[in-house]
């Protein structure tokens, strides 16, 4: 959740570890300052939202239910705290959205301002965020909406300004609303990238993007979300999902969970045998244990092969507990 509030640092503190994911989303990036000392507060928004005469009322009446701009790195200080409270917290839900506009007021007013937050601002408040998240070793959950080019660069940038440190965490296109052809670029480039799907966002009228996306992307980088705010519908929503990724590729749905408690596993690979549900679990273990610390294009094929077998049969931490 976007930490706005002080009480929500409490709040986290008492919240299951296992649901924990911090980082300040793309629709509340205008409230953030690049600056160490921020401008005064009209001068930021009107410096971001650069309204023409035309605009003028609709950005007052902005402007009165905005706060004074935080500077970006108090906001750093409170997000490496807040994702240091158990170590499966993620970052997220953090990205770039091309699309939204601010609305008049935050408050329940749905009404849209035409007023929109420039790229370049959003990347930056994103790239600080994923630094934190690289820099403690944690996964992200990646919001792209309307910017497939700038998502593939941002992924570039990352591995080159990151190395290592990048490979060994997992980023998640969470409701990936790429083209297909824009994720097999992502997935064939980046071993680190995964994509959720949702009948909420990726689900539209006369569309068939959500089932290119199901049948291009690798068995084994595909998860089911349900991205709706209400829990009392998030299992069903989750369930349909999943059973239409299982009918679009061909997978069965379990009726009973035939599995052996213990299974001889390669990470990250699938039995033919395997239903719809055993591989979205297996993909989400895999995700959430975070990347393997390889950058693939520097690897030769004998240290690709030499790697592909330690991590088949090197002990686990967990085993030498």
């Amino acid at each position: 959740m976007p930490t706005t509030k002080p009480n929500h640092i409490d709040l986290l503190s008492k919240t299951p570890p296992s649901s924990r994911i911090e980082g300040y989303h793309p629709w509340w990036s205008h409230r953030i300052s690049t600056l160490d000392t921020p401008l005064p507060t009209e001068d930021h928004y009107r410096g971001l939202f650069n309204p023409n005469e035309k605009q003028e009322e609709a950005f007052q009446t902005v402007l009165s239910s905005l706060p004074p701009p935080r500077p970006l790195k108090d906001v750093l200080e409170e997000l490496r705290q807040n994702l240091q409270l158990a170590p499966s917290t993620m970052l997220g839900e953090v990205g770039i959205d091309r699309s939204f506009r601010v609305r008049f007021s935050p408050n329940g007013d749905t009404k849209l301002s035409p007023f929109t937050v420039p790229q370049e601002h959003q990347l930056a408040i994103l790239e600080a965020q994923i630094s934190i998240a690289v820099e403690l070793g944690k996964n992200i959950s990646l919001h792209s909406v309307k910017a497939s080019e700038a998502t593939i660069e941002l992924f570039k940038n990352m591995r080159k300004r990151h190395g290592v440190a990048w490979e060994k965490i997992n980023v998640d296109l969470h409701s990936c609303t790429l083209s297909g052809e824009a994720w097999r670029s992502i997935e064939k480039a980046h071993q680190n990238a995964y994509l959720s799907l949702s009948t909420a966002i990726n689900i539209r009228p006369n569309s068939n993007a959500v089932l290119q996306l199901i049948r291009s992307c690798d068995p084994t980088r595909l998860m089911a979300e349900s991205d709706f705010p209400y829990i009392s519908d998030t299992t069903q929503r989750t369930w349909d999902m999943i059973c239409l990724i299982a009918r679009e590729r061909g997978w069965r749905v379990e009726d009973e969970w035939d599995y052996p408690e213990a299974t001889d596993q390669v990470e990250g690979k699938h039995e033919e045998t395997w239903g719809v549900v055993k591989r979205m679990e297996s993909n989400w273990n895999t995700f959430r244990k975070g990347g393997n610390g390889l950058l693939p294009n520097k690897e030769s094929k004998k240290d690709r092969r030499l790697n592909e077998l330690q991590r088949k049969y090197a002990p686990h931490d967990e085993d030498s507990d």
